[in-house]
């Protein structure tokens, strides 16, 4: 009986502590109003194999707007106002159009709105400056995400996907809740670009 007890408020102990966690979380997001900066990617199989580096830059602005630029080995672009997200890729000479799901998690949901349902599906632990988000189901594509601070800033992501591919993000050349104007947000994007889905363009490029 006493065991059972014990076990009882075990587990509410870590319920509490999770949220806590999670709390603190949110309010480190929260912190963040705008970024710039470079960065680097890695990706392993899960038999080891090491997969080609990605290079690029990130640019991030509350309350609703986020860039990705990979520069190498590749080209691409994407663009995300709101819940509209454009994706270029010049070798195609194609834009496309979609809606984001804001209840997935992703980096960028996390930052345009760390109080969205996106934490909800996830365990979340801390060690350090590190917080680990495990996934409570399957079937998502993030198995688990960590996100490791220095200072006010996240300095690395590390990612597992649902086929055991590990990705790492470590950002440098930081520039951290600076005032950004609209067109670090714009694409470039050549008139004779063939255009799929619906969307606005406007604001997200330049011919």
């Amino acid at each position: 009986m006493h065991l059972c007890v014990f076990l009882v408020l075990f587990n509410c102990a870590n319920l509490l502590a999770s949220e806590e966690i999670r709390t603190e979380l949110r309010e480190r997001l929260n912190a963040i109003e705008s970024i710039q900066a470079d960065f680097h990617q890695t990706s392993t199989a899960r038999d080891g194999s090491e997969e080609e580096m990605q290079t690029g830059r990130i640019a991030f602005s509350r309350p609703e707007k986020f860039l990705w630029v990979v520069e190498k080995p590749y080209e691409e672009q994407v663009s995300i106002v709101g819940a509209n997200m454009q994706v270029y890729d010049p070798d195609l000479r194609q834009l496309t159009h979609s809606k984001v799901d804001t209840d997935e998690l992703s980096l960028a949901n996390l930052l345009v709105d760390p109080d969205s349902k996106a934490l909800d599906g996830f365990e979340i632990s801390r060690n350090g400056s590190k917080y680990l988000l495990a996934q409570k189901g399957d079937g998502a594509q993030i198995a688990q995400l960590s996100l490791v601070f220095k200072g006010e800033m996240i300095e690395r992501v590390e990612l597992v996907d649902y086929s055991g591919t590990q990705i790492e993000f470590t950002f440098f050349n930081v520039r951290l809740n600076e005032e950004l104007e609209d067109n670090v947000f714009q694409l470039s994007i050549p008139p004779d670009t063939e255009v799929v889905g619906k969307g606005e363009t406007s604001n997200n490029s330049e011919p």
